[in-house]
């Protein structure tokens, strides 16, 4: 009898350690797939915010792109036609003219893509940047105008020069602003 006894109590704890084995591999593998999914979330998170993060250069390369063309452009028309060849050797007004048209349209393309990019809950504010660049085109080109027609172009340039510089602080506050927010991994730390 007393084998019996033993036996059955022997197969009882065999029964319980099965169960709390089961039971301790169960929470195991819920700890586990629960970590997985942490990861992977973490890494969603890393790839989304580096995909902000090189939208956000790409943009501001092309901005410091259409200001130096802006600039160039100026150049090239507030010197007579026949120096155009000493300060820019194969370029012609036109050319600079149009390069700084096709970069205007890229940033407005940076910015959707910018704009697709940010992740949410960001703050950006891109208003500023957008409207300075359209003052710095509009007076470009007026000043290239006048300077085309023969004229001084004594206002346009003023106005140029106010819009180059405007434009300049609306980039240099974007630029600061991205670099606060870059410097913060996205859940703020």
């Amino acid at each position: 009898m007393a084998a019996v006894v033993a036996s059955a109590v022997t197969g009882a704890v065999g029964v319980v350690g099965a169960v709390c084995a089961y039971a301790a591999g169960k929470a195991q593998a819920k700890g586990v797939v629960a970590g997985v999914r942490l990861q992977l979330d973490g890494q969603r998170t890393e790839r989304l915010w580096e995909a902000d993060r090189q939208a956000s250069a790409s943009y501001l390369a092309i901005l410091n792109s259409f200001r130096h063309q802006a600039a160039h452009a100026e150049a090239l028309f507030g010197v007579p036609e026949d120096q155009v060849e000493v300060i820019a050797p194969g370029e012609d007004r036109n050319h600079a003219l149009i390069k700084m048209t096709q970069l205007l349209s890229e940033a407005y393309l940076h910015e959707t893509l910018l704009k697709f990019h940010i992740s949410d809950g960001a703050e950006v504010d891109l208003d500023p940047v957008r409207n300075a660049m359209g003052s710095l085109y509009f007076a470009v080109g007026g000043y290239c105008r006048e300077r085309h027609a023969g004229r001084d172009g004594a206002q346009e340039e003023t106005l140029t020069l106010e819009c180059s510089d405007a434009f300049s602080r609306a980039v240099n506050a974007f630029a600061e602003s991205e670099q606060r927010r870059f410097s913060k991994w996205p859940d703020g730390r």
